[in-house]
Parts: structure tokens; C-alpha cells; sequence
């Protein structure tokens, strides 16, 4: 897989349609031939992520308005941080 490059920011954290909070994530992007991943971190209140890990829908606008739909693979309550697949092609990478 070649790196893409990466975006960071603070966005809204969205729960089954519902935003409910503000998180700093960073977004990095990974594509082998045609096939495209991306992967990143959140960072926030851990209460919400451990939510957010157990939610039926999750999505996080991004600094630019785009709103991705995501997947909470890992997270560790202790630093407030989650690890995170992102469904979508993220196109604002740097």
C-alpha cells in the first residue's frame, strides 16, 4: 500500500444522527492499485467514544463540512482515544 498523505482537525462526532461532540482527528490514506483505505485516530471525552464504539451509526464532520461515515475498530479509555475505519474517500488529504 502507498501513503496518500493525511488530514487533521476538530469535528463533530454524529451518533445515530445525533451530534454529540466535539473530537481532533487525524485521517490517513492508503491505496494499493484501485483499492483505497483510510484509517485514523480520534481523540476526546472517553465516555463518548466507548458510545460511539457501541452505536449503531457513527459519522464525524470533517474540518471541511464533509460528514464520512466511520467504524470504531479500537479505543483506549484511558487516553481518550479511539482508532478508527473510515467509509469514504477522503479527498482533502495533505
Amino acid at each position: 500500500m502507498v501513503y496518500r498523505g493525511s488530514t487533521r482537525g476538530r469535528g463533530q462526532l454524529v451518533m445515530n444522527g445525533r451530534k454529540v461532540g466535539e473530537f481532533r482527528y487525524e485521517v490517513r490514506g492508503y491505496q494499493q492499485g484501485e483499492s483505497k483505505e483510510f484509517t485514523g485516530t480520534l481523540w476526546g471525552d472517553p465516555l463518548t467514544l466507548q458510545r460511539g464504539f457501541e452505536a449503531r451509526e457513527l459519522a464525524l464532520v470533517l474540518k471541511t463540512g464533509i460528514q464520512v461515515q466511520i467504524v470504531m475498530a479500537r479505543m483506549s479509555l484511558g487516553a481518550g482515544t479511539g482508532s478508527i475505519h473510515v467509509n469514504a474517500d477522503v479527498v482533502d488529504l495533505e
